[in-house]
């Protein structure tokens, strides 16, 4: 069904863009059998004559992509899945997490914890490449040793983990390929789509918790306030470099920033909710994890209504670290190193 889908095709452009392309002095027609087929349809693409004509379709595709045209002769197959199976690469991310929200407004790298994952990159051509990552790391804040008063006498503090799926699109700034030693080395940027997961956490009395069962900003008990999804999507973007190290190896350094759709996963996002109505409805452990400060005897700790995090801005979380791939499939002689 491919090889029919990939001649229909090719024989509709031919026809259509023949009669526009005759009179132009490059422009070779292209006999039925050279053609003929999926696997001729790539071959004949990306092909000149020996006088260096371009035949065809192949006109045409020299006309949009000229200046980058020798890059897609040297990934010239003569099977599309060989084709993409050598342009594709599997391999790791070994770096750190951190976060940016009410614990941290704006450190980068600050109490960075182990993150890694696994990287598959396809690469559509020498600028362009799609990206596909299962990432895992950890992420934590605290108000002890901040130099804010503010939280200093808040006293609280989580730990999350961090589980993402992620799809990317890589531009790069220069050509870029593996086994070319002429185009091994490139900066480039990216940005997606990420789904995650994250369950805050923190310890009482020697007890790890999970924030988000016990509604520390009245979630099911203060009226309008639910609780929050452990799920949610993230736009991920960043930066980094990358070097061509063998025929089938690269390796590079990653930055890459997520901007979330939620304020909470950190647990603190607005006010702080009645505690008594807490210590009513959810018992003690619940008025303490709202506010470690709350005594039941003294209403001047309540702080009842006031802020206990910043509403307005969402939490952000990042991965950064080194990338190692392999790149598959059986090696080209169109792409290897000089």
């Amino acid at each position: 069904m491919k090889k029919l889908f990939f001649c229909f095709v090719f024989h509709i452009s031919y026809f259509i863009f023949t009669p526009a392309f005759a009179q132009n002095e490059n422009f070779k027609p292209i006999s039925k059998s050279k053609y003929e087929g999926a696997s001729g349809f790539f071959d004949n693409l990306f092909k000149r004559t020996s006088k260096g004509e371009y035949h065809g379709l192949s006109w045409l595709t020299h006309k949009l992509f000229e200046g980058s045209d020798q890059s897609f002769h040297r990934i010239r197959n003569k099977e599309m899945n060989k084709f993409l199976s050598d342009a594709s690469e599997l391999g790791v991310m070994l770096g750190g997490s951190y976060y940016n929200g009410e614990f941290n407004p704006g450190k980068p790298f600050y109490k960075t914890l182990p993150a890694g994952g696994i990287i598959f990159r396809h690469n559509i051509n020498h600028r362009w490449a799609w990206k596909f990552s299962g990432l895992y790391g950890r992420i934590h804040g605290s108000d002890a040793g901040s130099s804010n008063k503010f939280n200093q006498a808040r006293g609280l503090s989580f730990k999350s983990r961090i589980i993402e799926l992620s799809g990317q699109i890589e531009f790069n700034f220069l050509p870029f390929a593996i086994a070319d030693k002429r185009n091994d080395f490139t900066p480039y940027i990216f940005c997606g789509l990420s789904g995650f997961n994250f369950k805050p956490t923190t310890t009482l009395n020697g007890e790890k918790l999970s924030l988000r069962k016990y509604g520390t900003e009245g979630q099911g008990v203060v009226a309008g306030k639910k609780q929050y999804p452990l799920y949610q999507l993230s736009f991920p973007f960043g930066i980094g470099i990358k070097k061509g190290m063998s025929h089938r190896m690269s390796i590079g350094i990653e930055w890459g920033m997520r901007r979330t759709f939620t304020d909470y996963l950190d647990d603190v996002s607005s006010k702080y909710p009645n505690p008594y109505l807490l210590y009513k409805e959810k018992g003690q452990t619940t008025a303490e994890l709202s506010n470690p400060n709350f005594e039941r005897d003294n209403s001047a700790t309540s702080r009842k209504g006031f802020q206990r995090g910043d509403s307005k801005g969402k939490d952000w979380y990042s991965f950064a670290g080194i990338v190692m791939t392999l790149r598959m499939g059986h090696l080209n002689v169109c792409h290897l190193r000089d």
